[in-house]
C-alpha cells in the first residue's frame, strides 16, 4: 500500500496512515448510512405495495372501522365472560342451600378444606427432610399419602391410615416431631394430637398395604 506524505508538513508515516485511516471511516460511514437509507425506502415501498394488495381501496374505511371497534369488542366480551361467571356462582349457592342438597354441600365443602390441608401437610413436612436421598424418595408418594386431620382448638385428631405402610407412618412421625420442635423453638403453641378412629379415605392404586 503506497502512503502520500505532504513534504511540507512533513508528517511522518505513522500519522499519514492514521489521517488516511480515518478518511476511510468517514467515507465508509456515509456510504452505510446511504444503504441503510435505500433498504429502509425499499421495505416501505414494499410493504405499502403489499398492503396495497392485500386490502383494496374501496374497503379501507371498513377495515379502519373493525380495527377501531375491536378494543370496544374485547372489553364487550371480557363483560360477558365476568357476568357468565357470576351468574355460574350465584347459580351453584342458590342450588347448595336447597334443603335436599345442605348435606351435600356440606360434604364437599368439607372434603375441599380436607383436601386442602393434607396438600399443606405434604409440603410442611417436606419441608424439613434434611437428606437429599429422602427428599428424593419423598417426591414419590402424594398427599393422598397424607393423614386425615381434624383441628380443634387445642387438639389435633388423626385419623389413622390403616393401608399405609409402618415405614412411612416412622417417617411422618419422625417428621411431625421435627415440625413440632421448629414451631417451639420459634415460640409457636403445638396443639396435643390425639388418635381418632380409622380413616375411611381410600388408598391410592400404588400405596404400600400394611399387611395385619
Amino acid at each position: 500500500m503506497i502512503v502520500w506524505c505532504h513534504p511540507q508538513k512533513q508528517m511522518d508515516k505513522e500519522n499519514c496512515q492514521l489521517s488516511l485511516g480515518l478518511e476511510q471511516l468517514v467515507v465508509l460511514s456515509a456510504e452505510l448510512k446511504e444503504l441503510k437509507e435505500t433498504v429502509t425506502t425499499l421495505k416501505q415501498g414494499s410493504i405499502l405495495s403489499q398492503s396495497s394488495k392485500r386490502i383494496p381501496p374501496s374497503l379501507s374505511v371498513a377495515v379502519k372501522a373493525v380495527h377501531d371497534k375491536a378494543p370496544d369488542e374485547m372489553q364487550f366480551d371480557g363483560s360477558k365472560q365476568s357476568v357468565h361467571r357470576y351468574y355460574e356462582s350465584r347459580r351453584r349457592l342458590f342450588n347448595d342451600i336447597q334443603p335436599g342438597r345442605l348435606h351435600i354441600a356440606r360434604e364437599t365443602i368439607k372434603k375441599s378444606r380436607n383436601k386442602a390441608h393434607r396438600k399443606l401437610l405434604y409440603e410442611r413436612r417436606k419441608r424439613v427432610l434434611k437428606k437429599e436421598k429422602k427428599r428424593e424418595r419423598w417426591t414419590a408418594i402424594d398427599f393422598k399419602y397424607m393423614t386425615e386431620e381434624s383441628d380443634g382448638e387445642e387438639q389435633v385428631r388423626q385419623h389413622k391410615l390403616p393401608w399405609r405402610s409402618e415405614v412411612l407412618n416412622r417417617l411422618v412421625k419422625k417428621l411431625d416431631a421435627r415440625i413440632e420442635k421448629n414451631e417451639k423453638a420459634g415460640g409457636f403453641k403445638s396443639k396435643d394430637k390425639l388418635q381418632s378412629c380409622l380413616s375411611l379415605l381410600e388408598p391410592p392404586p400404588d400405596a404400600p398395604v400394611q399387611q395385619s
